[in-house]
């Protein structure tokens, strides 16, 4: 698609997209997005792909470290099977040197191999005897701040054409940060170890927050501000990754000192929505299949993966106010000092 017909589809998409009522857990509030004229509406025909957890379940799909020596920014992904599957931006990938995280949501074709963009999410751990080893899939997405502050890095990498890139000394730092807030840390500089620390308190938000069967998307709010969209070609998908997407959101949610229990208006859920439409959205060749889309404004930042016309996959974020939110503290949180992460940036470069 040419920029005018990828504006238009962009348009038609989020415009048909049915806002339902609103589900609560403390301050973070979901809404549920449907297409009505969707590709699966009433069809009951399957996406066409399959999901990377399920992919790897069955035995046909895996991702591997590039080779023995390995290369922190790329990993390979390998499709025996006969469908393709999709990874999902911000998946979390554990296992081999060290944990990383897709940078953008990508299509691997069936039968195929592929060389896939990722980050590293656990700095202190390269693990030299495990090129061999597979990933297995988190339970949980990276945190939502994180996969906004990602998504721009990624943009403008693209844009001055060196790839599809994270920051990967902002996004050390940017796990860092979160650890901090959230007294998480751990021995390998692992953003996972957050997600361990306050699983019972993010685990409420799964428990209280469900899916409809022909949900394809939701629009998330924390302390009564909209701040992130998730939306999927198919209702399937969609289900299957939705708990995640709940952690990587109440990972953020948790945060604050103060915390907010209110509803936004239903309009304000739509405002976020036309923020989306209204971003630049400038079309690349995909890793794999389709067109990588990357939208970006002076409110949002995103990406989203197109394959024959349909948005396969989109997320959209929207920075929170700062008000409100723990500037260096949150539940039980410990500060750690600049020069203790300082030595610790030392040793992570000479693991790497």
């Amino acid at each position: 698609m040419d920029r005018e017909q990828l504006t238009e589809r962009l348009h038609e998409t989020l415009a048909g997209l049915e806002i339902g009522r609103a589900q609560a857990c403390r301050n973070l509030t979901v809404f549920p997005l449907t297409a009505a004229s969707g590709p699966d509406a009433g069809s009951g025909a399957g996406p066409g792909y399959m999901s990377l957890e399920e992919a790897i379940s069955e035995g046909h799909f895996r991702i591997s470290e590039l080779s023995e020596s390995g290369s922190v920014p790329e990993l390979l992904a390998t499709n025996d099977g006969t469908k393709p599957v999709l990874l999902v931006d911000g998946e979390q990938l554990v296992g081999a040197k060290q944990n990383r995280i897709v940078n953008i949501s990508i299509l691997v074709a069936a039968q195929s191999s592929l060389t896939i963009p990722v980050a590293c999410v656990e700095a202190g751990r390269w693990s030299h005897g495990d090129s061999t080893m597979s990933f297995d899939v988190a339970e949980e997405t990276y945190f939502a701040e994180g996969r906004r502050q990602k998504a721009r890095q990624v943009s403008r990498s693209m844009a001055g054409g060196r790839g599809r890139r994270a920051d990967q000394g902002m996004v050390w730092d940017a796990v860092d940060a979160k650890s901090a807030r959230l007294s998480a840390h751990s021995p390998t500089a692992d953003v996972r170890e957050a997600y361990r620390r306050h699983r019972g308190s993010i685990e409420d938000y799964v428990s209280a927050i469900s899916v409809a069967s022909d949900q394809c998307g939701a629009l998330f709010a924390i302390d009564g501000e909209p701040v992130g969209v998730e939306l999927f070609d198919h209702s399937a998908p969609f289900a299957e990754i939705f708990p995640r997407l709940v952690r990587s959101y109440a990972m953020d949610a948790i945060e604050t000192e103060r915390p907010a229990e209110a509803v936004p208006e239903v309009a304000r859920a739509r405002d976020l929505i036309e923020a989306v439409s209204a971003a630049g959205a400038n079309s690349y060749p995909a890793v794999g299949l389709g067109e990588d889309i990357r939208l970006e404004s002076d409110q949002i930042d995103g990406g989203a993966l197109v394959h024959e016309g349909r948005f396969v996959h989109l997320c959209a974020f929207r920075e929170r106010a700062r008000a409100g939110r723990a500037e260096g503290a949150g539940p039980n949180v410990t500060i750690q000092r600049a020069s203790e992460r300082r030595r610790r940036r030392r040793r992570q470069r000479t693991l790497h």
